[in-house]
C-alpha cells in the first residue's frame, strides 16, 4: 500500500497532467462571457446552445454545411464565412421577432449593413441586365428555403432598383428583360406575403406579377 508520499506523487502527477478547467476530450470549446457579445446574448434570450444554432443552419442550407463547434468560435469572435452571416441574422431575427443587425453580430460587416440609395438614372448596360438575371434567379430559388422575412427584404430591394432603372435612359433593348424580373419578383413577394399573412400585400404583389407579364406578351 502506498505511503503519504506515494499518495502526494500521484496527486502531483494528475494536477500537471490535467490542469483544472482544461476541456475533456470531445467537450466544446469554452467561451468566456465577455467574449459571447451580441449573438450569445441572442442565443441566451432563446435558451439555444451554439450547437443548436448549428442545427438551425443545417437545416435551412443542408446537412453538414457547418461543424457544431462552428458557432462556438463565432462567439469568440471569428466572423463566419458568406453566406453565413446573413443567414444567422435572418434566422435570430425570425426566432426573436425583431430585427438583427449584421453590424450588431459582427462590427466588420457594418459596411455591408447598409443598403445605398440606388444611383441617379444611367443606361442600361446588358452586363447589368445579366447580372441582375442572374440575382432574380437565386432569389427564385432560396424561396421556400431562406427565412420569409429576409427573401421578403431582399426580393423588395431588388423590385425597387429594376424599377428605378426601368425609369432610366436606354431602357428599349432591356425592356422586356426587366418587366419579365419585375414579374418574378413581385410573385416571389407575393407567395412569401402569403405565407406570413399579410393577404392583403401578397394579392397586390401577385396581381403586379400577372399585369407584368401581360405587358410581355
Amino acid at each position: 500500500m502506498p505511503g503519504p508520499e506515494g499518495n502526494a506523487l500521484s496527486r502531483g502527477r494528475a494536477s500537471r497532467t490535467a490542469p483544472s478547467g482544461s476541456p475533456r476530450p470531445g467537450s466544446r470549446p469554452s467561451v468566456s462571457p465577455a467574449a459571447k457579445g451580441v449573438l450569445g446574448a441572442c442565443l441566451r434570450r432563446l435558451s439555444w446552445s451554439p450547437d443548436r444554432l448549428a442545427r438551425e443552419i443545417n437545416r435551412r442550407l443542408g446537412s453538414g454545411t457547418i461543424s457544431a463547434k462552428a458557432p462556438y468560435h463565432w462567439l469568440r469572435g471569428v466572423t463566419p464565412r458568406d453566406p453565413l452571416p446573413a443567414v444567422v441574422a435572418s434566422i435570430l431575427s425570425a426566432e426573436l421577432g425583431e430585427e438583427i443587425r449584421l453590424a450588431n453580430l459582427w462590427p466588420a460587416l457594418a459596411a455591408r449593413d447598409v443598403c445605398p440609395p440606388a444611383p441617379a438614372p444611367v443606361p442600361v448596360e446588358p452586363l447589368m441586365v445579366r447580372a441582375l438575371r442572374s440575382r432574380v434567379d437565386q432569389l427564385l430559388a432560396l424561396d421556400g428555403r431562406l427565412d420569409d422575412r429576409a427573401l421578403l427584404s431582399w426580393a423588395a430591394q431588388d423590385l425597387s432598383w429594376i424599377r428605378q432603372l426601368s425609369a432610366g435612359p436606354g431602357v428599349a433593348s432591356a425592356e422586356r428583360e426587366l418587366r419579365r424580373m419585375a414579374a418574378d419578383l413581385s410573385r416571389v413577394i407575393g407567395n412569401v406575403s402569403l405565407r406570413i399573412d399579410d393577404c392583403a400585400g401578397g394579392c397586390d404583389f401577385l396581381l403586379a406579377s400577372i399585369e407584368e407579364c401581360e405587358t410581355i406578351v
